[in-house]
């Protein structure tokens, strides 16, 4: 084992794409991995430190015996083609998805090439003499994928060296398939221990002052995929927020929590702005350390995105996540079912969005800062078992 700690260590994930999920998942590894040098890999090379990010390398570059230590996230049922679009462009990815939509076979080939990889599940690494190691993944819908597919996800579980997943369905998934692996929250709950303090700061800059003097009483910090942006979700959601505002008085901050393809639109927000008079704004940045502090800094979090609800959860503020009840929900569903606290669960379709809201506001700030430090205690200690496999 001593060889191995010459070479840099391979953090891997969707750290080549722009979603705060993603983002902070290779900030978290790449602070806890320290003072080991590691290297972040994605897809492609990509360098997304302009918002926050780490620059990566791509995955085709590196040595089949290197240590690799899979960072979060849905790689379990990311397959070639989504991988592939999601690095596109966003008018080109329209156009992908348009071309390949009925040849599934054509759809495969072009990713393959896209991705330098004939990988059908291209963030699992390819299996190799170096340690597979896999901290807080998910594959809330592996059952609904297609067999080779699962068959793929499976064989790299099984030749793991190190595994924890982060939602009890995953785990009744692969333990189906008589792999017994362990269980603890995304590493994303770390967020305020390891980076509040540059959090703080960055909540002290001008954009986010200038936010707090504008809503003076508070605000509520909205996000929505941008598969949400049909014309009745929008309507439902706007009368919803037109409620909530009104009998809360607190202003609606609504901003983007990725910009990658099949992640969030801000023009989304604008439609939905043009639907009501409400008292609110459009925070358009892309660092996630701005959202970071703009999620710490609310009254309440009202988002699609898992890893928004996470960030509000570790800075023990109220969080209110909206789910569809569809396939692009089951991530989220899958976490809140397994580590939402029973009196402050919050989750609602939009149409109960002010309804939930105020049970979501009333919980006990002692509670929020009980159940964030207990789930902090248990990521920290998931990872410092996993990183015991390369000593």
């Amino acid at each position: 084992m001593a060889g191995r700690l010459r070479h840099p260590l391979i953090l891997f994930g969707a750290f080549d794409r722009h979603n705060l999920g993603d983002l902070l998942l290779a900030r978290v590894a790449d602070r806890l991995c320290s003072p080991r040098e590691t290297i972040a890999a994605g897809l492609h090379r990509r360098d997304l430190r302009a918002s926050g990010g780490l620059a990566t390398v791509a995955m085709s570059t590196l040595d089949a015996a290197a240590d690799v230590l899979h960072v979060g996230g849905e790689l379990l049922c990311c397959d070639a083609f989504d991988a592939a679009v999601m690095l596109e462009r966003t008018r080109d990815a329209a156009r992908t998805v348009a071309r390949f939509e009925r040849n599934r076979e054509a759809a495969q080939q072009w990713a393959s090439h896209r991705l330098e990889c004939d990988r059908q599940l291209p963030y699992l690494f390819p299996p190799g003499p170096g340690l597979r190691l896999y901290a807080g993944i998910g594959g809330s819908t592996l059952e609904r994928m297609p067999a080779p597919v699962r068959a793929e996800a499976l064989d790299a579980m099984r030749a793991a060296d190190g595994l924890w997943v982060r939602d009890a369905r995953t785990r009744q998934q692969l333990a189906a398939a008589g792999l017994a692996t362990a269980l603890a929250p995304d590493p994303a709950t770390l967020v305020a221990a390891l980076f509040g303090r540059r959090i703080a700061r960055r909540g002290a800059a001008g954009d986010l002052t200038a936010l707090r003097r504008r809503f003076h009483r508070g605000h509520l910090a909205l996000q929505l995929r941008g598969d949400w942006g049909d014309d009745a979700t929008l309507d439902v959601v706007a009368a919803q927020l037109d409620r909530a505002s009104s009998s809360t008085g607190f202003g609606v901050v609504l901003f983007c929590a990725g910009r990658a393809p099949w992640h969030d639109d801000v023009a989304l927000y604008h439609r939905l702005l043009r639907r009501r008079p409400l008292d609110a704004v459009v925070f358009d940045a892309t660092d996630i350390w701005a959202l970071c502090a703009l999620i710490a800094a609310s009254a309440a979090t009202i988002a699609t995105s898992l890893h928004a609800r996470i960030v509000a959860e570790a800075f023990a503020r109220p969080a209110l996540s909206l789910s569809r009840r569809g396939d692009g929900d089951a991530k989220l569903e899958a976490y809140v079912d397994t580590w939402g606290d029973n009196r402050i669960r919050g989750l609602a379709a939009p149409e109960q969005l002010a309804d939930a809201l105020p049970e979501v506001l009333a919980s006990s700030p002692r509670l929020r800062a009980q159940h964030a430090a207990a789930q902090a205690d248990a990521t920290r200690s998931a990872w410092q078992l996993l990183l015991r496999r390369l000593r």
